[in-house]
């Protein structure tokens, strides 16, 4: 081989062993980007790696931002309901409640008129605690019955002196069984129906005729003679009262709208319209629309027993929505309109003031989002209006709230509950 050959050979394999991209020319018109890695590389191999990198990365992020559309275009996962503590009571809590028995009021008798009501009184904690036991004492009677569901989260003390309190009565009962439920979560839709479910099973005991659900941040604005007579035409006529004053009957919880792919805007739950008039569903039981109604409802007992024990596909479907307590008990009715009525105008169940219009009393108890106002003397003039309109009850009232229940209790109803 003579020198220029050998030369040759040698001047090829360092060519070869050199990628491929170091022998091409540089081209102009080249970004900044590329021209960096151009010069900080030795033979653009880097180059080339990096540039798939970016790439890569890119895809990556736009298959996340694909993926990220609005929560309507994904099924939200199903949460199972979390099942009842049982109570085991051990000690008495450190509160004001007095650990004294029960004793119902003298001049209530059993030939009192009106239907039989069955309350359910949830209770979260000591404060609310020490408002179901004057709201019992406010509306007792022999004849009714009062089931109280405590929450899992109040303590093991609360349940045995609520327990120890109301001994000696035998139409008030504490539930030995216990969700642990948090603001709009389905638990808490799993202590109403738990109460329902006590109250069917007693009512052999005491035959109801009506349920009321209620908590212990709640107190009577009208008196017990004038609740009765305005309980008697829901029982008489088998009408159902679950809707909202704010929304009115039949408010549906989506809006049609055809900006996105032709979905509707639901905020509390996993289904949606499917028709521009939204009289049917998808993922819906049967395709039934969704209702949205108020928490505080009065329910016939033939309703309550369906809703209760025979609606378990829509209590399966409400398993991952928030706020269930209100839309479960009005879209089950409407579900089944054809049995059971709901009255749509018995809306004042329960007078609220909406962290919305402002809280002057207190500040509101959520710092995000629409949530009751605690009550206080300067929403005096609005339960004065209230009263008159015919509400039966308000909330939230604070139980250290004395001079506002006695001005409620002489001022309104007659000083019946003092």
């Amino acid at each position: 081989m003579t020198s220029a050959s050998c030369d040759q050979h040698a001047t090829s394999l360092r060519v070869s062993n050199l990628s491929p991209y170091a022998a091409r020319p540089h081209f102009p018109g080249r970004t900044k980007a590329g021209l960096f890695f151009l010069k900080t590389t030795k033979d653009g191999l880097r180059h080339k790696r990096v540039t798939h990198l970016i790439l890569r990365v890119s895809l990556l992020l736009a298959l996340l931002q694909l993926l990220m559309l609005p929560k309507w275009l994904a099924p939200k996962p199903q949460r199972p309901m979390q099942q009842p503590t049982t109570w085991s009571p051990s000690r008495w809590p450190a509160d004001s409640l007095s650990d004294e028995p029960f004793l119902p009021p003298r001049d209530r008798n059993a030939t009192w008129p009106g239907p039989v009501v069955a309350y359910g009184l949830l209770c979260h904690n000591n404060e609310t605690a020490a408002g179901v036991v004057a709201l019992i004492t406010s509306l007792w009677l022999p004849t009714d019955l009062f089931v109280i569901h405590v929450d899992a989260k109040a303590g093991l003390g609360l349940v045995a002196m609520l327990h120890h309190h109301f001994a000696n009565t035998r139409n008030v009962v504490v539930l030995a069984q216990s969700f642990q439920s948090g603001w709009g979560e389905v638990e808490l839709l799993g202590a109403e129906l738990e109460l329902i479910k006590s109250a069917l099973d007693l009512h052999k005991m005491l035959p109801w005729e009506l349920f009321l659900l209620l908590d212990g941040t709640t107190i009577p604005l009208q008196s017990l003679g004038t609740l009765k007579y305005k309980l008697e035409p829901l029982a008489k006529q088998q009408l159902n009262s679950v809707y909202d004053s704010r929304t009115g009957p039949h408010a549906l919880t989506c809006n049609y709208f055809t900006s996105l792919l032709n979905i509707c805007s639901c905020n509390f739950h996993r289904g949606y319209c499917a028709d521009l008039s939204c009289t049917t569903f998808n993922r819906t039981p049967k395709s039934r629309p969704v209702f949205k109604g108020t928490q505080w409802v009065i329910l016939t007992r033939p309703f309550a027993q369906h809703a209760a024990l025979e609606a378990q596909d829509w209590l399966e479907f409400f398993g991952g929505s928030f706020a269930a307590d209100e839309t479960f008990f009005p879209s089950v009715l409407e579900s089944v309109s054809d049995k059971f009525k709901g009255s749509d105008l018995a809306l004042n169940n329960v007078f609220k003031v909406w962290s919305t219009w402002g809280c002057a009393s207190y500040k509101p108890a959520r710092k995000n989002g629409d949530g009751p106002c605690y009550l206080g003397r300067k929403e005096w003039p609005l339960i004065q209006q209230a009263q008159k309109d015919g509400y039966l009850f308000a909330r939230k009232v604070r139980v250290d709230q004395t001079d506002l229940q006695r001005m409620i209790t002489n001022s309104l109803i007659g000083g019946q509950y003092s």
